[in-house]
């Protein structure tokens, strides 16, 4: 008997089964139609492989999207983030499973994870720095992606002092020094 995939979907087993399964505590949902048995762990390269079966190839993972891979989100977005870079020839198509956009991304800002490119730790915990909104839900998503990156408050300072000046920097070097910032380290 063939071994069921990580993450399932109703090309893996039709939906009333999953539906069922779900119920009766076997499976747990992922995000939209995709599910893990209960031994699995739901850890990120568990959650990337559930993206992995969604997204395009050319889409890197960003926002909450990367976020929830990384367990500082407890729920996947509704729409996940996907970006893809400047300089890539490739189009993704627009799809109401999630939102894409162009930016500028250097060699140390993406990690491969489970066959998708994703926002390395240190990129995405700047990007949550330099947010517009800075308040608990977001002060403890930005604590929560630094535990899972093992990336020091110390290290997103600088990095965001030395790089490319982006909308929102000044605020976040500034909003990353004060007191109560010291605290989430």
């Amino acid at each position: 008997m063939s071994r069921l995939p990580r993450v399932l979907r109703e090309t893996d087993l039709p939906a009333p089964e999953l539906g069922a399964a779900r119920l009766d505590g076997e499976v747990f949902a992922l995000d939209a139609g995709r599910y893990a048995c209960v031994d699995e762990c739901a850890d990120p390269a568990l959650r990337a492989a559930c993206l992995a079966s969604l997204i395009p190839a050319a889409a890197i993972v960003e926002g909450g999207s990367a976020s929830w891979v990384y367990g500082a989100r407890a729920r996947p977005p509704a729409r996940h983030t996907l970006c893809i870079e400047v300089t890539r020839r490739a189009r993704i198509m627009p799809d109401v499973r999630w939102k894409v956009r162009e930016r500028r991304l250097g060699d140390a800002d993406t990690v491969d994870l489970a066959g998708i490119r994703i926002l390395a730790p240190l990129r995405l915990a700047c990007d949550l720095a330099r947010g517009a909104v800075w308040e608990t839900p977001q002060q403890t998503e930005f604590r929560e992606v630094l535990r899972a990156g093992h990336v020091s408050l110390n290290t997103v300072r600088e990095s965001l002092q030395q790089g490319r000046a982006l909308p929102g920097t000044k605020a976040a070097v500034a909003r990353l020094q004060s007191p109560p910032a010291r605290a989430l380290a």
